[in-house]
């Protein structure tokens, strides 16, 4: 979606704003030489949010395959995530708390009391994708 450029913008700032790599420029025609690039911040997985080194292959697994929300590649990608690291409350066994999670309706009252869950639900919006 372009943005409204048709007031009292510069040329090349009107080009750059509307720019699919999202560039922009500020000030005076000068200026708009000096682009600055917006690179989208990372969003983080649970585990990198949480620091609990209990990710597939991390530093805590105690020589087990790691947390459940690490491993499950079928939520890749959801809500900007790793396998289901952008939602974890919607997965059974994962390792919050330092044991494994159940159920999914037993748990999900905690979990959306969580700060992680609170954190990708602001960041996400209207957006968030709750279940798998």
């Amino acid at each position: 979606m372009a943005l409204d450029t048709s007031g009292d913008i510069p040329t090349t700032c009107r080009t750059t704003l509307n720019s699919p790599r999202m560039l922009i420029t500020v000030g005076s025609e000068e200026a708009a030489e000096k682009e600055r690039r917006i690179s989208p911040m990372k969003k983080l997985n649970c585990w990198e949010f949480m620091e609990c080194g209990k990710e597939q292959g991390g530093s805590k697994t105690g020589g087990t395959d790691g947390c459940a929300a690490s491993r499950l590649t079928e939520a890749d990608g959801f809500n900007g995530g790793k396998n289901a690291g952008r939602m974890c409350w919607a997965v059974a066994g994962n390792l919050c708390g330092g044991s494994a999670v159940g159920m999914f309706v037993p748990k999900v009252v905690s979990c959306m009391n969580c700060r992680f869950y609170k954190y990708v639900s602001e960041e996400e919006g209207e957006n968030l994708r709750f279940v798998l």
